[in-house]
């Protein structure tokens, strides 16, 4: 369930983003930003997993 919300805000982050400062959204930001949230999501879903036992 974490690994879904955190990937639900992959399209917030860029829809904020665009909102905020439309110039500074580049194809580098956007695939970052992708990656790191895909990072978040990992992170997040080993933690939820490390902590169940």
């Amino acid at each position: 369930m974490m690994k879904v919300s955190m990937m639900a805000m992959v399209p917030v982050m860029t829809i904020a983003g665009l909102l905020l400062k439309p110039g500074l959204i580049t194809k580098g930001v956007f695939i970052t930003a992708i990656i790191v949230e895909f990072f978040m999501a990992f992170m997040a879903s080993d933690y939820y997993a490390d902590n169940q036992s």
